[in-house]
């Protein structure tokens, strides 16, 4: 929240100046529309890229200087899905994190639990991922990690730090739900696997800029994943990178 109250304020006297400035008629009505405008795409631009850190930090990298790389995979656990992911991680003995929504672990609680046994990490992704997730009041926002934190333990005795934003959207609300109870994260590496169609677009944008400490951002219900991951696995080790879940990349506690 600290850069965005610093880059509130650099624009409220910004404003004030501007105004002050179109009653005096020093400058046109346009000098404090620009002002706010651009204000408004700065707001924008923090909420939607989480790299910015705008309103919460967000871990989205390791460290540049080595050789590990973490995979990530959202949404699941998906019957049909998780569980293929699952056999081709065991098959390259990697290790990875799932991101879980609550709903779904709720009616796949053999899959989490097997993404546990399997030495995966678990992190939390809220409970519904609703499209209005982020309209919501900090306090309804709360609500659903704190019911996320308990399908999740109630099933591998084990309550998440780390958490990811649906969509990786964060605003001031968000900030407050999550203050300091959890780790945000984010990525480096998007697929965008939930809407491509394209295999040879997708694996481009996944290994075309691949370097050490870069979190990788998949989804363990797209079946375009499902297809690239064992050929991504091998790409990763033909690049003299590792795989290792987050813990070990970014040096934390996966959980309280």
């Amino acid at each position: 929240m600290l850069r965005s109250r610093i880059i509130s304020v650099i624009f409220l006297v910004a404003m004030v100046v501007a105004v002050v400035g179109f009653v005096k008629e020093y400058w046109p009505i346009i000098v404090p529309m620009i002002v706010g405008l651009l204000f408004f795409i700065v707001k924008i631009y923090g909420s939607l890229f989480i790299s910015s850190n705008f309103y919460l930090n967000a871990l989205c990298s390791g460290d540049r200087g080595g050789n590990l790389v973490a995979l990530t995979f959202d949404d699941g656990p998906t019957p049909g899905g998780t569980d293929r992911v699952l056999q081709i991680l065991k098959e390259k003995n990697v290790k990875a994190t799932f991101f879980c929504i609550g709903k779904n672990v709720a009616i796949a609680e053999s899959l989490l639990k097997q993404i546990d046994a399997d030495g995966h990490l678990v992190g939390n992704h809220s409970f519904n991922h609703g499209k209005w997730f982020d309209l919501q009041s900090h306090e309804k926002m709360h609500e659903e990690l704190k019911k996320t934190d308990e399908v999740i333990s109630s099933a591998i005795n084990k309550r998440p730090k780390l958490f990811r934003p649906p969509y990786g959207v964060t605003n001031p609300n968000l900030a407050k739900a999550v203050d300091g109870q959890y780790q945000t994260i984010g990525w480096s590496v998007r697929s965008f696997d939930t809407a491509s169609k394209d295999r040879e677009r997708t694996w481009k944008r996944v290994t075309k800029k691949l370097r050490g400490g870069d979190i990788v951002l998949f989804h363990d219900r797209c079946e375009i994943t499902i297809e690239l991951l064992p050929k991504f696995i091998d790409h990763v080790s033909n690049a003299g990178l590792k795989i290792v879940p987050l813990d070990q990349l970014l040096k934390l506690k996966p959980y309280a």
